[in-house]
């Protein structure tokens, strides 16, 4: 393999010539006095990231040359998993499972040490060629980070990788019109019709409806509050006559529940059913998820002009940012808002 290695203008890094032109990039390593090459891939910019890496990951000054402990990705992933179970909510833990196996199938058997961006560029290839959308691929890549982080703090490796998101569509939320929620509200069965009546008064996600108890009331001075939530952080939504009847009435039905069902993944799962079954009745109405009631819900608020901030507050977004993605405009609006020049 020595005499086919050219050299490149970068220390430590060779390049061999393949038969059909392309060049595959090699590290020239010095280890406890032993030559090793390892393979960088087809990219010069790949090899340049994992020659860093090499570096600092073996060069530890005068101690000697030291490296990361040994571990493949799926014993790192499944460490990952145990202390992840530690961290969160018992509802969360199938979904992110599901998510580590999908990493697990591509990277499972590789030496953590050895991933790259150009190996996380080709599994990224692979996951668009089975047609899975780039939101999707953006949430895979965000645990493939937590575990390289945690791969970090764990001494399996030295540095981090830079993983960029994809590009996703930022249109993609769905905010019902008034007539739409109408037929749908005529049409569904009346636990969904509950169900999406809070939604629509409160922006409450449905994971949080679920988990509501008498304990998250005030009825005497009409409130909700929420410490239940995604964020992790508590919020208090004040409610309207019609979502405090609804929570008493059910409240009163289910012994102190909202649903007779004991986990929200059945819930989601006759919900999906019911909108599909729309959909066959009235093929006009547009495609929509429980979730976009919460962004009708954003959304109304905002066109209603209050202010973003109490928007954000009763929402329970992190930043203002969040919640103007949802102030949406149209050409009612513009006009009058140039007519306020006019008057002037």
């Amino acid at each position: 393999m020595r005499c086919k290695m050219k050299k490149t203008r970068h220390t430590g890094i060779y390049y061999r010539m393949n038969k059909d032109g392309s060049k595959t990039y090699y590290l020239r390593l010095i280890i406890n006095n032993r030559q090793t090459w390892t393979a960088a891939g087809p990219l010069i910019n790949h090899a340049k990231d994992l020659w860093r890496r090499y570096k600092i990951g073996i060069a530890d000054g005068n101690l000697g040359i030291v490296r990361p402990k040994r571990a493949d990705f799926k014993s790192v992933a499944s460490r990952y998993f145990e202390h992840y179970k530690s961290k969160s909510k018992e509802r969360n833990w199938p979904r992110v499972e599901s998510i580590i196996k999908i990493l697990n199938s591509f990277f499972g058997n590789i030496e953590i040490s050895k991933i790259t961006t150009w190996t996380i560029d080709n599994y990224i290839k692979d996951r668009k060629k089975n047609d899975i959308k780039p939101g999707t691929i953006n949430v895979e890549l965000d645990y493939m980070r937590a575990i390289l982080n945690k791969a970090i703090e764990w001494k399996f490796l030295k540095t981090a990788l830079k993983i960029k998101r994809l590009p996703v569509d930022e249109h993609r939320a769905r905010i019902l019109e008034d007539h739409e929620i109408d037929y749908i509200l005529q049409n569904v069965s009346e636990d969904h019709r509950d169900a999406i009546m809070l939604a629509l008064d409160t922006g409450m996600r449905l994971g949080e409806i679920f988990s509501l108890g008498p304990e998250n009331i005030d009825f005497r001075r009409r409130i909700l509050h929420l410490d239940d939530t995604k964020s992790r952080k508590p919020r208090s939504i004040p409610l309207t006559l019609r979502a405090a009847e609804i929570l008493k009435r059910r409240f009163k039905e289910f012994d102190n529940k909202i649903f007779k069902e004991k986990n929200v993944g059945r819930i989601s799962y006759i919900f999906t059913m019911e909108r599909k079954r729309l959909k066959k009745q009235l093929k006009s109405l547009p495609s929509w998820r429980f979730h976009d009631l919460r962004h009708t819900f954003v959304t109304r608020l905002l066109q209603k002009c209050n202010d973003p901030y109490t928007v954000m507050q009763l929402a329970g977004h992190h930043d203002l940012e969040m919640t103007t993605r949802y102030l949406h405009t149209d050409e009612k609006r513009k006009r009058a808002a140039i007519a306020t020049l006019e008057r002037e």
